[in-house]
C-alpha cells in the first residue's frame, strides 16, 4: 500500500465539495445577472389610439384635457377630421421603474375609458416603447 493514499478524504466527500462549490457559483452568477436587470431605467411609451364617432371639435378637446390628467402622461396630441368623423390621439407616457407593489402607473384601460366617456368609439391601438437609461 502507498503511504500518500492514506491521507485523502473519501471520494464521496470530494464530489460533494465540488457539487456545493458549483451550486454556489451558479447561484451567485444568477443573482448578479438578475440584479443588473434595468435597475433605475425609465421607460417612455407612446400610444397611438384611433377613434371614430367625432361630431365636434369640443369633443376631441375635452378628451385631450381628460387624458392630460392621467398619471405619468407627458404629452398629448390629437389629430381629427370632423368631416370623416374620425381621429387619433397620441399619448406619451414616462414611467419610472417600479419600486413598490402599490405604485400607480398609467393604465391603457383608463385611456380607453376616457375615449368611451367622451362618446367616441375606440378603434386601433399601437404602442412604441423606449428604455431611457440613466
Amino acid at each position: 500500500m502507498c503511504s500518500f493514499l492514506g491521507n485523502r478524504p473519501p471520494l464521496k466527500v470530494i464530489i460533494m465539495k465540488k457539487l456545493y462549490i458549483t451550486l454556489i457559483l451558479c447561484f451567485l452568477s444568477i443573482s448578479i445577472s438578475f440584479g443588473q436587470e434595468k435597475k433605475g431605467d425609465d421607460v417612455r411609451r407612446t400610444y397611438y389610439y384611433s377613434f371614430s364617432n367625432v361630431s365636434s371639435i369640443d369633443q376631441v378637446e375635452n378628451l385631450k384635457e381628460d387624458i392630460e390628467e392621467l398619471k405619468s402622461v407627458v404629452k398629448v396630441k390629437t389629430e381629427y377630421k370632423v368631416e370623416k368623423g374620425a381621429g387619433q390621439v397620441v399619448v406619451v407616457v414616462l414611467e419610472k421603474t417600479r419600486t413598490s407593489e402599490g405604485q400607480v402607473f398609467f393604465s391603457i384601460t383608463d385611456l380607453k375609458r376616457l375615449i368611451v366617456s367622451n362618446d367616441l368609439i375606440p378603434n386601433e391601438l399601437k404602442q412604441e416603447e423606449t428604455i431611457l437609461q440613466k
